[in-house]
């Protein structure tokens, strides 16, 4: 294969003529009109205009989807839990702190804390959130230990 013996092909073949369907239509009709001798008219110019596709988004009419019956209504994210007694748990029986801190092996420092908040009475817990263990100087291992214990303390609430 070279310049002078293309590959044997039928796209290097000098004798088929390969044309798309709308030049070959034109290549007919100027035969047909002028079969007698060379076309005198010369031909029409052709333009072609290449668009891109932000341009005929441009000319297209917004498409309006139809109105939903419906008003839009914000997305309340459901209420969290912050509590440190579970809202699927109800309280325990009802003892004072010392007790409570004792029969649950806590911390020393557990006890400290809440004596100093004036959190005298186990059922008095149910009211305390995740939040004010934090403001009352709690530390993490110090709050897992108090969530441990409430849950044990709690009675499971049958819904």
């Amino acid at each position: 294969m070279d310049l002078e013996k293309p590959p044997q092909h039928r796209l290097f073949d000098p004798e088929i003529i390969v044309r798309s369907p709308v030049p070959q239509r034109r290549i007919d009709a100027q035969n047909a009109k002028g079969s007698a001798g060379p076309l005198t008219a010369p031909l029409a110019p052709v333009f072609n205009i290449t668009v891109g596709d932000g341009l005929v988004d441009l000319l297209r009419p917004a498409h309006r989807a139809d109105p939903d019956p419906t008003p839009p209504t914000l997305a309340i994210p459901p209420p969290v839990n912050n509590m440190l007694l579970r809202t699927t748990s109800g309280i325990g029986p009802d003892m004072p702190i010392v007790e409570f801190c004792t029969s649950f092996s806590l911390q020393p420092s557990i006890l400290v804390k809440l004596e100093e908040n004036a959190y005298d009475y186990a059922c008095n817990l149910r009211f305390i959130t995740l939040d004010n263990l934090t403001e009352m100087g709690f530390k993490l291992g110090e709050k897992a230990a108090l969530q441990d214990a409430i849950e044990r303390w709690s009675v499971p609430l049958i819904l």
